[in-house]
């Protein structure tokens, strides 16, 4: 993005303003102008045991749908620490968002004398035991992006690249990363059929 601005700024230089017309990279170099510095990066840590989305339960005496407590409790946390570090909605409604969604497990006692190492392998252990833990990789990333849904972002649809990853570590946490993304496709506000 930078190197072709500055070969449209070089060309434009030695060439007079002929140049802009003639130029095939006057359309990009354009672009990245008026996207300069509408870039967002946030990068959000949530402290504690990684949740995923728990199915919906219901109420057999009214028939209603009711999302369990232990999620309802997970995903106000989620709104809080963004709100207590950002204040504010960080993307507006023509944004589309790339997600990275880490999640840090702490690896079991059992595991360590199962494969006999001792608390000084720890570390070497996080590295190398895939992480098996029960939440499912796309239940976290439903509570994070729905907790999110509305607070960070108008909707969660604005979502267009998504990697979930689980990990052992001695410390517990989710770490949320969310990217403008700035060569978006498509118009987020279309709807399918439109």
């Amino acid at each position: 993005m930078e190197t072709a601005l500055r070969h449209f700024e070089e060309h434009r230089e030695k060439d007079g303003p002929r140049a802009e017309e003639s130029h095939p990279q006057r359309k990009y170099a354009e672009a990245v102008k008026k996207l300069r510095g509408k870039e967002k990066m946030i990068e959000l840590v949530i402290l504690g045991e990684p949740m995923g989305k728990q199915r919906p339960k219901f109420n057999r005496y009214t028939g209603t749908a009711y999302t369990p407590s232990k999620t309802i409790n997970y995903e106000t946390l989620v709104k809080h620490e963004y709100m207590s570090k950002y204040g504010k909605m960080a993307f507006d409604d023509d944004s589309c968002i790339q997600a990275w969604i880490k999640a840090y497990f702490r690896m079991p006692k059992t595991d360590f004398s199962k494969h006999g190492l001792s608390k000084s392998g720890r570390k070497k252990a996080e590295r190398m035991f895939k992480c098996n833990a029960k939440a499912d990789a796309d239940n976290i990333a439903k509570a994070c992006l729905d907790a999110l849904n509305g607070v960070a972002y108008p909707d969660d649809r604005q979502i267009t690249s998504l990697i979930v990853s689980k990990h052992w570590a001695e410390e517990p946490k989710v770490v949320i990363t969310l990217a403008g993304d700035l060569f978006c496709d498509h118009d987020p506000k279309l709807k399918p059929g439109d």
